[in-house]
C-alpha cells in the first residue's frame, strides 16, 4: 500500500525547487518592469515618433 504522504526529503526537495521557480519568476517580472535607458519610460514608441514630428 502506498503512503498518503510524501517523505520529508521529497517535500524539502520540492519546496526548494518551488522557491527557485518563484525567485526566477520574480526576477523576470522585475526585468520586464525595469525602464530602458534608451527610451522614455512613459511614452510608447508611436507617441515618441509623433512628438518628434511636431517639433
Amino acid at each position: 500500500m502506498q503512503s498518503k504522504f510524501m517523505s520529508t526529503d521529497a517535500f524539502l526537495r520540492l519546496e526548494k525547487e518551488w522557491q527557485h521557480v518563484r525567485k526566477a519568476q520574480r526576477h523576470l517580472e522585475l526585468e520586464v518592469e525595469r525602464p530602458r535607458p534608451d527610451s522614455p519610460a512613459e511614452l510608447e514608441p508611436s507617441e515618441t515618433a509623433h512628438s518628434h514630428a511636431r517639433t
